[in-house]
């Protein structure tokens, strides 16, 4: 599991994504997830070295992750979690407007958020608190 923390910036606010309740959860899930450092995961026997700002994932994954977040962030009247075709499409909206980047293969995807740097914490800003 990921630790420390990512920088929200108070723009988000302007943004067409926090309009829409779902793709907003869905894209701090994506931020969440996100590798801080370069490391290797092993995706079945495959390999795969992420840098910071990727994870691995899979449609249907990245669906159990939203709807396990998002059964225990709801409401209890609230409307049920959305199907994983929908988390899906929301994820393409999310790479139309430059937010992240899909590379797929016929057994995961790499998602890479763009400009991380921008959502990192990094050890010299740490430094200079």
């Amino acid at each position: 599991m990921n630790r420390g923390y990512v920088k929200v910036w108070r723009k988000t606010i302007d943004s067409a994504v926090f309009t829409h309740d779902g793709m907003f959860k869905l894209w701090m899930l994506c931020l969440m997830k996100a590798s801080h450092k370069e490391h290797t995961v092993l995706v079945g026997s495959t390999p795969v070295t992420l840098k910071p700002g990727q994870f691995v994932t899979g449609r249907y994954s990245l669906w159990e992750d939203y709807h396990q977040w998002h059964l225990k962030k709801s409401k209890p009247r609230r409307k049920p979690a959305p199907s994983a075709d929908s988390v899906f499409r929301w994820l393409l909206t999310l790479q139309k407007l430059q937010m992240l980047h899909i590379k797929s293969s016929n057994k995961f995807s790499i998602i890479t958020i763009t400009s991380w740097d921008r959502y990192a914490n990094s050890a010299q800003q740490m430094h200079n608190r």
